[in-house]
């Protein structure tokens, strides 16, 4: 038997499901199978998948913590605000976006969730997206050196606007820019809208996920003020004492490409993405909003 529940961290929540202690000498049921859980570092998102197969309707999973409990991402619930993903390796933070796309794709929600992905080197994430079985649920992939990103910014804080001032809402949409600091060189009018986004788009379930690279992070702190919710990945306790906003985390023997914790209430809670596997041999087109 499975129970759902909200896990505090920063000023939001995030929903995961953990077997009832009562429940375990009984056969598992609501969406979790019986047997063996494979260690948190050995589980593919298949497996996890099978493992828990009645996922909440629009949540994600972000990962499976040290006792087999799945972590998972609820979009219908606003209060966590854009969630930003730090640590010392970029392929660790992309590999977080990447299983939020591969979530979506493989989720009975797609195509009513959608993504799009913003990001300085587009044609690793075009490659890879192109293997997705719900090509339809990935918006388009920009590249964050061109003027398409800025516009783009615009396009989704407009829509935010309309949903809030009651346009009819799509589904969910998470927008992932994989190292959002180009938005330091971006004109005000962009910056602005960029805030916006970050402050109101969660309401209106448009998402605001964001990865940096530690040393960046460290160096934009009027940007990073806005994501109360944060991911961290291996890095100098020196910088998690920073980043970190409440420390007591140590993430020095963290394995930097599948390894977070997230502030849960009052502690951390460590937890490993599962493991990703994709065939990357096509191509990705933009579709309209």
């Amino acid at each position: 038997m499975a129970v759902t529940f909200s896990l505090q961290f920063g000023r939001g929540f995030l929903r995961s499901i953990k077997p009832d202690s009562a429940a375990m000498d009984r056969p598992a049921s609501a969406g979790m199978e019986t047997g063996e859980c494979p260690l948190p570092d050995a589980m593919d998102l298949t497996q996890f998948l099978h493992r828990f197969n009645h996922l909440p309707k629009l949540t994600l999973p972000i990962g499976i913590d040290e006792d087999c409990n799945p972590v998972l991402f609820d979009l219908k619930d606003p209060r966590p605000g854009p969630i930003l993903v730090l640590g010392d390796e970029p392929d660790g933070n992309t590999n977080f976006l990447r299983l939020l796309a591969s979530a979506i794709d493989a989720s009975g929600d797609a195509p009513d969730t959608k993504f799009m992905v913003i990001s300085s080197q587009p044609e690793q994430w075009n490659s890879w997206i192109g293997a997705l079985k719900v090509p339809e649920c990935c918006l388009g992939v920009l590249n964050s050196q061109g003027g398409e990103a800025d516009e783009w910014v615009i396009r989704l804080a407009e829509r935010v606007e309309q949903r809030l001032n009651g346009r009819r809402m799509n589904g969910p949409i998470l927008f992932m820019i994989d190292n959002f600091d180009f938005i330091t060189h971006s004109d005000t009018d962009v910056r602005l809208n960029f805030e916006w986004l970050c402050s109101n788009g969660p309401e209106a379930q448009i998402w605001p996920v964001f990865t940096l690279p530690t040393l960046p992070a460290l160096e934009m702190g009027r940007w990073i003020r806005y994501f109360r919710t944060r991911v961290i990945g291996k890095m100098a306790n020196p910088a998690v004492a920073r980043l970190s906003i409440y420390g007591g985390l140590d993430t020095g023997g963290f394995d930097a490409k599948r390894q977070f914790a997230i502030r849960v209430q009052d502690r951390w809670l460590k937890f490993w993405l599962p493991i990703l596997d994709f065939d990357p041999d096509s191509r990705n087109e933009e579709v309209e909003l």
